[in-house]
């Protein structure tokens, strides 16, 4: 700012020379009377305002704070909040994370104070913070930079009020499109097929449980060709993976836990990993086929996903199951468990003694309908298609979003530009 051409009837000084640092502690009462207290947490972020805020039982504080008056400015010194300022218009105490500036005769309060939300601030404080775990400023390191404001009180005045002004309108349109993102944000959740670990829900989620509702009332009607089965019964094979941790690598063969299986989807991105030989050893008992559906037992339980890749170790609290190819397909069987009827049948045995589980025995008895595998495979190729539909969906929900987060960012840098305008002399010439 040193550089910059001093507008006539301008000043420019430290910081340093235009407040006063208070730093007058208030220590813990036990008697429970209410008293002001500001946190980090009640001080919005860049806008100066106040949030959150009621008054707090003293007996409720357990540690010294530092008092204020509304003659004060308060200041986040932890370097994730330096953009948290307030000018208070009550007296009381805050955080001993908030510096308490006293400004001094010659500078209007709330100039003062946009002055501190401008990047003049930000980006000296930013680079100049001290500690590892919790970065903060020193308010040695405030005092040393300078400000630069008419020395006439009118005129800044009439800066604050332009500011005011200016501001206020970019906040509304701030508010406007962070609404419309949060809304965007929400149907993007009610699109989704399964939150995971919790009840079926979503778009698909709906389809799936018309279908199978459907199939289920064919099936009670004893309609030709369409019957239940247990999982016993339409499986060639129910295997429970071994009872034992797998030793991990860096590297080698992927490693699928619970944590890895969503409905429908093994993801491969996160995995860890087991040598050669222990997958060896573990394949004689348990070796997954292109087909085979794994399902969670625990930790999250009832989710369950349609093997495609084959060389991967099983984590412990799954169950592979390998459909009965003459009867059923493996993306069908995993289709139904994780919809809302197959959820269901497995609420209703979880077992709840310890950490929630799913016994193998109660998931033998686990009812499916079975139909003709040409009507199984209209139903997923239906499905599949209802799913590339969402995704396009999804894809342009994202798009949308993607530009209000760009709207959003040239509203804060016409609100950087503003701000360096008005301590420049530029906003009022």
């Amino acid at each position: 700012m040193s550089q910059i051409q001093i507008p006539k009837g301008w000043e420019l000084k430290k910081l340093g020379d235009i407040f006063e640092p208070k730093n007058e502690k208030w220590l813990p009462n036990p008697r429970g009377d209410l008293i002001n207290y500001v946190g980090l947490e009640n001080i919005e972020s860049n806008s100066g305002k106040l949030v959150d805020y009621q008054p707090t039982k003293t007996s409720l504080i357990k540690s010294s704070k530092t008092r204020f008056t509304n003659q004060d400015i308060l200041y986040g010194k932890l370097r994730p909040y330096l953009n948290k300022v307030l000018l208070p218009d009550f007296e009381g105490v805050c955080s001993t994370d908030i510096l308490v500036l006293r400004p001094k005769e010659m500078i209007e309060k709330k100039y003062l104070l946009y002055f501190l939300l401008s990047s003049f601030v930000l980006d000296h404080i930013s680079k100049r913070t001290f500690g590892t775990k919790m970065p903060r400023t020193k308010i040695q390191e405030l005092e040393k930079i300078t400000i630069m404001y008419p020395q006439d009180k009118e005129t800044q005045k009439k800066i604050v009020q332009k500011l005011d002004h200016i501001l206020g309108q970019l906040e509304e349109k701030e508010k406007i499109i962070h609404n419309l993102r949060n809304n965007n944000k929400q149907l993007l959740e009610k699109l989704i097929q399964n939150k995971r670990g919790q009840r079926p829900s979503g778009f698909l989620s709906h389809i799936s449980f018309k279908i199978f509702s459907d199939l289920m009332m064919l099936c009670e009607n004893n309609t030709i060709d369409n019957h239940f089965e247990t999982i016993e019964q339409c499986c060639a094979e129910i295997i429970d993976t071994p009872h034992s941790t797998v030793k991990y690598e860096v590297s080698g063969v992927p490693v699928i836990r619970t944590s890895d299986i969503y409905p429908e989807v093994i993801d491969f991105s996160n995995t860890k990993f087991t040598d050669e030989e222990t997958y060896q050893v573990r394949k004689r008992k348990l070796d997954p086929k292109i087909g085979d559906v794994l399902y969670t037992r625990e930790a999250p339980w009832g989710i369950a996903a349609v093997v495609k890749e084959s060389k991967f170790v099983v984590g412990q609290r799954i169950l592979l199951l390998r459909p009965d190819d003459s009867k059923i397909y493996g993306s069908f069987l995993s289709l139904f468990l994780n919809s809302l009827l197959g959820y269901e049948q497995a609420l209703k045995v979880v077992n709840r003694t310890t950490s929630e589980h799913i016994n193998i025995a109660d998931i033998r008895k686990f009812k499916i309908p079975i139909i003709p595998k040409n009507e199984q495979l209209t139903i997923l190729e239906s499905m599949k298609t209802k799913n590339n539909e969402l995704e396009l969906i999804n894809n342009k929900i994202n798009d949308v979003i993607t530009y209000q987060n760009s709207l959003l960012e040239s509203l804060h840098t016409i609100k950087t530009s503003m701000l360096n305008s008005a301590f420049t002399g530029k906003l009022v010439n």
